[in-house]
């Protein structure tokens, strides 16, 4: 028996977003960023903010963007009780790369400050909490695949703990112009459960994709 339970799940895989199994939104762009751009876009969201995000934080910025406009008791929360918890593969990779391009070349040498602020792992987590105002407890994981041990002792010691009242915990990888991610909403309300938090439904929802 649990006591924890799933309230919301969010999925984006190479441009197209869904909200508990259902299609929302979906961009036929081939780049990364630019599918993650035309969802912004698609979605309405007033935000200037987002363009000068990273893919990881786009990427999470926008999954939560969903869970939070698909849950309204967001908007009921004390924001010390809102914790989020990231588990990622590449990190900041992406960024990484991209910010090394710019001071390898000692003719071109021109550090970017845009580029630099990007290159922690944990950026997403930032970007998320600044959006909606969360001040809880936050993780971010560094593992290949989604850590489910892990990610279960963190959030039901977040839970157990009565300072956290929810908690989104997710998996998002984006590397080499593939992007995925997958963002639960997990609390200890049964009456908005669609499913128990249990490692099994998390390597459910959390199993890597293959990508080509």
């Amino acid at each position: 028996m649990t006591d924890k339970y799933i309230y919301s799940v969010v999925s984006y895989q190479n441009g197209a977003f869904s909200f508990n199994g259902d299609s929302l939104i979906e961009s036929s762009l081939i780049n990364t960023e630019e599918k993650l751009n035309e969802c912004y876009q698609k979605l309405g969201i007033s935000y200037p903010k987002f363009f000068k995000m990273d893919p990881i934080s786009k990427t999470g910025f926008l999954c939560s963007e969903l869970l939070v406009k698909n849950n309204p008791e967001f908007a009921k929360m004390v924001p010390s009780e809102i914790a989020v918890l990231v588990n990622t593969s590449s990190g900041s990779t992406d960024s990484d790369n991209r910010f090394q391009e710019t001071i390898q070349n000692i003719d071109k040498y021109f550090p970017s400050p845009g580029l630099f602020v990007y290159t922690l792992p944990n950026i997403v987590i930032g970007e998320i909490c600044i959006r909606h105002g969360f001040k809880g407890e936050n993780l971010c994981l560094i593992s290949e695949r989604p850590d489910i041990n892990q990610m279960s002792l963190n959030i039901s010691a977040w839970l157990n703990s009565g300072l956290t009242e929810i908690s989104i915990c997710g998996w998002i990888e984006v590397r080499d112009n593939q992007s995925q991610a997958v963002l639960l909403l997990v609390g200890k309300d049964k009456e908005k459960s669609i499913a128990d938090f249990t490692k099994d439904n998390l390597r459910f929802y959390f199993t890597k994709p293959k990508t080509n």
